[in-house]
């Protein structure tokens, strides 16, 4: 699948490519990766951009699933997806099962977290090729995003695709093979985890001038000087060529850089 033409701040526009088998997460607190996901869906249409999927490919597209009736039984919503597709109903009655739930229950007596849980395992019970699940990891809450996310590794072992639109992708980390970071439709990230965990945290002297110029990521006065990300060692050699060996470098976990990326 590629997405080509997505208008972004500053950096114009912006393409994405995902292969058979792999996961794309989106990280963004705001709308656009949400917006990425339905224009993929073909549920809305972005003005100038354009889509190309294999032919053939069967796609599903998962987010909150409001507008379900609270007096549906588990088993309605079971035929609800049937009737959308085949699926592995097997795996659907043993997460069911594993919740202490039967057929008969109704969707009232159920968690928002828990309804969301069995909307997606439904869906990776389908046989689709391309999964666009839309913020419904940020729903389940951490137990059940825990129980869902082998789930979806399973799913891409068996050659299914995963474009993943999320505002808290630091659980996906294991899951993904690229991610990209929007923040106030700007593009701050789009890259491999191996990119990410290359970030290190430097300190500069307070007094220094015209760091403007260099490629900072989320810099922050503090009392020891000005600290920031950068993502290379190019960027460090440059900074100890300008201000000295007063410029500190550290590595930084993925988690702390990926939290302040989307500050």
């Amino acid at each position: 699948m590629k997405v080509e033409g997505l208008p972004v701040e500053g950096l114009g526009k912006l393409d994405l490519e995902l292969g058979e088998g792999e996961s794309l997460v989106l990280g963004d607190r705001g709308g656009l990766a949400s917006r990425i996901l339905q224009c993929v869906a073909e549920l809305i249409r972005i003005k100038d951009v354009r889509i190309w999927v294999k032919r053939g490919t069967r796609k599903l597209y998962l987010a909150k699933p409001d507008g379900l009736h609270p007096k549906w039984t588990v088993e309605k919503l079971l035929r609800h997806f049937k009737r959308i597709g085949k699926l592995n109903e097997a795996l659907f009655l043993h997460e069911m099962n594993h919740l202490g739930l039967s057929v008969k229950t109704r969707l009232e007596e159920l968690s928002e977290e828990m309804k969301v849980f069995l909307f997606g395992v439904l869906g990776v019970a389908m046989k689709v090729d391309l999964i666009l699940t839309d913020a419904i990891t940020d729903i389940m809450g951490a137990g059940f995003t825990e129980r869902f996310l082998p789930l979806l590794e399973q799913k891409k072992k068996n050659k299914g695709s995963l474009l993943i639109a999320s505002a808290n992708p630091l659980p996906l980390l294991k899951l993904s093979d690229r991610m990209v970071l929007l923040k106030d439709r700007r593009v701050i990230f789009n890259g491999t985890i191996d990119q990410l965990s290359s970030f290190q945290q430097v300190v500069l002297p307070g007094e220094a001038k015209g760091i403007e110029r260099f490629r900072l990521f989320s810099p922050m006065k503090t009392q020891s000087g000005v600290n920031a990300l950068i993502a290379d060692k190019a960027t460090l050699h440059a900074l100890k060529s300008e201000y000295g060996e007063d410029v500190s470098a550290q590595n930084v976990k993925v988690e702390e850089v990926i939290r302040r990326l989307l500050a």
